[in-house]
């Protein structure tokens, strides 16, 4: 027997037997809290690494520069870097405010973020767009932490939805940066979500990251689904398998609450149970049809419906 066929059976033996696998409804439910997670670290350190430097706030009226290409992606991720990223590698002083550093506010703000808390948490609004919306604190903060739901556009075709955060920040570690807050952004075209009212969006991305959740559409007793409050349940179906994003035993349900219509896919059950909602008048038609084509667009895409 050669050396190599000796080394490769001693590696192979000290492994041992491999573990189970992990279920693929795990799977699928792991990486969705980790993407949750992702998205909205990336969005808050937009704001640790620029809006600590900030010492002032200019509301800009000017018009979009040429060179701002728009940038599809739905969800906040980490933008192309600016020469405030630098103030990444401030001390603990300047992540608290203690800085004399100026910075341009303006690039604490892009096409994809047209909006943003500064360090005093005042919002600092990118040149050419405009607020057109407000919705007071989605988030339930005490002060000196703060949220807001906001609907910008800039005053041509672009329309952004968001909710800006400015809250205690965390090292690497998770310890908590004592005195120092930071902001955060998630951010999405409307034509993107399956919500027509940015109200809605700004509700349920808010519960995603820890707000105080809306009444969900439907709940689950007895292992089957129900209503949830001030909801009427309509109709059940089982839902298709669709890769990636549905699993076998998933769930339909079509919802009336408040006059309007909701179609809901609820993934998993008991403790594990996700109700993913989508309301009708963002469908071509109010039909489980047009509903499923929805979710298959938004698997395809890896945007989802949120």
């Amino acid at each position: 027997m050669s050396t190599d066929t000796d080394l490769r059976a001693a590696i192979e033996k000290g492994f041992g037997a491999e573990p189970p696998l992990t279920p693929v409804s795990e799977h699928l439910a792991q990486g969705r809290r980790r993407l949750r997670r992702r998205r909205w670290v990336q969005g808050a350190a937009i704001g640790t690494a620029t809006a600590a430097a900030v010492t002032g706030i200019w509301i800009g009226t000017g018009s979009t520069p040429s060179g701002d290409a728009v940038d599809r992606t739905p969800v906040a991720s980490t933008p192309s870097p600016t020469p405030a990223d630098q103030a990444s590698d401030m001390d603990s002083d300047d992540r608290s405010g203690g800085s004399d550093k100026q910075v341009d506010p303006q690039s604490l703000v892009s096409h994809r973020f047209p909006a943003t808390y500064d360090n005093d948490g005042r919002i600092v609004v990118k040149e050419g767009w405009r607020i057109t919306r407000t919705i007071p604190n989605p988030m339930g903060f005490d002060l000196p932490q703060r949220s807001v739901g906001l609907v910008l556009t800039d005053g041509r075709s672009t329309v952004r939805w968001m909710l800006v955060t400015h809250e205690y920040a965390y090292d690497a570690k998770g310890n908590p940066l004592p005195g120092a807050l930071s902001g955060g952004a998630h951010a999405t075209y409307p034509d993107e979500v399956g919500f027509a009212d940015p109200a809605d969006w700004i509700a349920d991305i808010a519960a995603l990251n820890g707000a105080k959740p809306v009444a969900p559409l439907v709940v689950e007793e007895g292992g089957q689904l129900a209503a949830g409050d001030g909801a009427t349940l309509m109709e059940t179906r089982p839902a298709p398998v669709i890769a990636d994003y549905s699993s076998a035993g998933d769930r339909m349900a079509k919802v009336s609450r408040d006059g309007e219509i909701w179609f809901v896919l609820a993934r998993g059950t008991g403790e594990s149970l996700e109700v993913i909602p989508v309301d009708a008048a963002t469908l071509p038609a109010p039909t489980f049809a047009a509903f499923v084509e929805r979710l298959r667009a938004g698997a395809d895409s890896g945007a989802g419906v949120r």
